[in-house]
């Protein structure tokens, strides 16, 4: 299994932490046209009552209702169940919070108890076919580029790349990490998480963001996931050029 391997919890600790950083994002979102004190604190709350909720039911109260039911189908019911009740809480006017993160909560408490792998593997098609639809919807917004979207989009792909070697691979290689978990962590991570484009699809419907900056977003997501999928293909000729220049990179770093 990929993810007990040490480059597997190496990216699966960076989505983690990106995941904490979306949430803040989100939280604070509905309130950047006029940001308070008062309401951002009241926000947090809410969403700490959510997270806390959504645990102690995934902790204690989803194992009683899965054992008292023998249908693998019915186990898969009763847990979206509770996602979409988690979803449909954050729409009371008492509550206001965006429906992406109480399904981010609702998720995130689901994998915290040991049904989750079965039902992971039980709902990826219906997964799969949300997703796509989500893409396809964010898709026929996207307008018909032109050279300079295109260009700029490279650009931005191209700085991008390069930060996850700076960000990821520099820092494990100098503080005496092995040059492989290094590499695939740095592939792995090469493309834009899709909470860039919930959270700019987001800040575009508020107002925060123009047209453009939504197109050039989508765009970037599109070459990088392009240019993403043949280097995982090829993982282990990218290990075999990193093993071979990380010996004059050493020294350099040491010269320097």
């Amino acid at each position: 299994d990929e993810a007990k391997t040490e480059a597997g919890q190496i990216s699966i600790g960076i989505l983690i932490f990106q995941d904490v950083w979306a949430i803040i994002v989100l939280a604070v979102q509905n309130h950047l046209d006029s940001p308070r004190v008062f309401a951002i604190a009241k926000t947090f709350t809410i969403m700490l009552a959510m997270v806390s909720t959504s645990f102690l039911y995934a902790k204690y109260v989803m194992p009683v209702l899965l054992e008292s039911v023998t249908l693998p189908e019915m186990k898969m019911v009763l847990s979206l169940c509770w996602c979409f009740f988690v979803c449909a809480a954050a729409l009371l006017p008492f509550v206001s919070v965006s429906m992406e993160l109480a399904a981010l909560i609702a998720g995130a408490s689901l994998a915290s108890f040991s049904y989750s792998k079965e039902l992971v593997h039980q709902i990826r098609y219906i997964r799969d076919f949300f997703i796509t639809l989500y893409f396809v919807s964010l898709g026929l917004q996207i307008p018909i580029p032109s050279s300079h979207v295109i260009f700029c989009a490279t650009c931005i792909s191209m700085v991008v790349l390069l930060g996850r070697w700076l960000g990821i691979f520099c820092p494990i290689y100098f503080l005496g990490g092995d040059v492989r978990p290094a590499v695939l962590s740095t592939v792995n991570l090469s493309q834009v998480s899709e909470f860039a484009l919930v959270i700019g699809g987001i800040g575009y419907k508020q107002g925060h963001l123009p047209r453009e900056t939504l197109t050039l977003l989508s765009w970037v997501f599109i070459l990088l996931a392009v240019l993403s999928a043949p280097l995982m293909d090829h993982t282990s000729t990218v290990y075999q050029k990193a093993s071979l220049t990380s010996p004059n990179v050493e020294k350099l770093a040491e010269s320097a």
